[in-house]
């Protein structure tokens, strides 16, 4: 089964004019003469903004969320002086930086045609691709558990969920109280790094899920995640035709 984690298209947003240097955003502001005002200098336009990187401690522990960033563009519509103002977590530092450094801009111009430099900042947006939504609005999705490469039963028969195998279904999610603890959780969480959970999960041949593990970023997530899952409905996985208790992962966001 092919991995449900996919390269995360990240895209650059101009958000707002700031200026965090003094001389360039006054070389940037001064008009060559009193008829020309700041509001006239026509603005960077973003030509070409690659994709960051989504690095694979983001893709074990699920992570999505924003980086906020300042930069310079100069007036050759190169990137100068980038930093990070925030982050919703230090993982996604770099991968912004790395990204960002490779943007390229139509740089700013003053009425006359003349290219100056100006400062901008600007977000750079980390997502995983979504799986079903619940009517409580929790998304959840079931995935390969990280480092499984090995198609042999554990002592108690259940099989890791591998490529050739027809995964569980997860055909109704019942919620216990993660959305709602969820939700309050989010209210409060920098940024857009939602409160989330992978839960390790095993499903027999008769649907019915058992031994629950469960990883959060908040610890208050763990009991109504599991209680969540445990009350749900699955489809049991296959192989060849043969239904086979299988271990997943089971990622849950709101």
């Amino acid at each position: 089964m092919k991995s449900l984690y996919a390269a995360v298209l990240t895209f650059a947003v101009l958000s707002g004019f700031v200026f965090q240097n003094a001389s360039l955003a006054k070389e940037a502001a001064e008009p060559r003469s009193e008829h020309t005002k700041t509001s006239e200098i026509n603005p960077p336009v973003p030509l070409n903004t690659p994709e960051a990187e989504f690095s694979d401690e983001a893709r074990r522990r699920a992570l999505e969320g924003d980086c906020l960033l300042s930069l310079i563009v100069d007036i050759y519509g190169n990137p100068q002086n980038i930093q990070i103002l925030k982050c919703a977590d230090a993982v996604f530092n770099q991968p912004s930086l790395d990204s960002v450094s490779r943007y390229r801009f139509k740089p700013a111009t003053r009425p006359d045609g003349t290219p100056v430099p100006f400062p901008i900042q600007v977000t750079v947006s980390f997502r995983l691709f979504d799986g079903e939504r619940s009517k409580s609005g929790v998304i959840y999705k079931i995935q390969n558990p990280v480092g499984n490469e090995i198609s042999k039963p554990d002592p108690d028969g259940v099989f890791p969920l591998t490529e050739e195998m027809r995964p569980p279904v997860l055909s109704k999610f019942v919620d216990q109280g993660f959305s709602t603890s969820a939700s309050s959780l989010s209210k409060t969480a920098a940024l857009s790094n939602q409160p989330y959970c992978n839960v390790l999960l095993s499903i027999d041949v008769k649907g019915r899920p058992f031994n629950p593990k469960a990883e959060c970023n908040d610890a208050a997530l763990e009991k109504p995640a599991v209680d969540s899952l445990l009350q749900s409905h699955y489809k049991p996985g296959e192989l060849n035709g043969s239904k086979l208790p299988i271990r997943i992962s089971v990622h849950l966001k709101f």
